[in-house]
């Protein structure tokens, strides 16, 4: 009976220990702004995406002051920034367990401006309704 107990204290003790060192993460923080007039931009979309797949690990969106926190395991991975009107801009991040925190500073988003051509515009009637 000791032994069995012995036992099953040693495996739940294994078992709990791979679980606390399995889930160690690293907080990846940031501001963006504006390229123009170096305003926060608020609400704009932060994914972390894992290499070499690009699939999505956590996902979040920046505060009122543009600034942002992801937390995920350490690992090699790829910093997404995007929000309407901007051009999308990426980061290689290698994140390490010895580095609980890391902080980008500050990234910049190019405004995305599409200059159209002119419009003309031509207003007309139904054919035979005009006199």
């Amino acid at each position: 009976m000791k032994k069995l107990i012995l036992l099953l204290l040693l495996v739940c003790t294994g078992t709990t220990l791979s679980w606390a060192q399995g889930s160690k993460r690293v907080t990846v923080s940031g501001t963006v702004v504006d390229g123009d007039d170096k305003s926060p931009i608020a609400q704009a979309t932060v994914q972390l995406l894992s290499l070499p797949d690009s699939t999505m690990v956590v996902g979040n969106v920046t505060n009122n002051n543009g600034v942002f926190f992801i937390a995920a395991r350490p690992g090699k991975y790829v910093l997404k920034i995007s929000f309407v009107g901007y051009l999308t801009q990426e980061k290689s991040l290698q994140l390490t367990a010895g580095k609980p925190s890391v902080n980008i500073g500050t990234i910049t988003l190019p405004t995305d401006a599409i200059m159209l051509g002119e419009a003309v515009i031509v207003a007309g009637g139904p054919p035979g309704t005009l006199s």
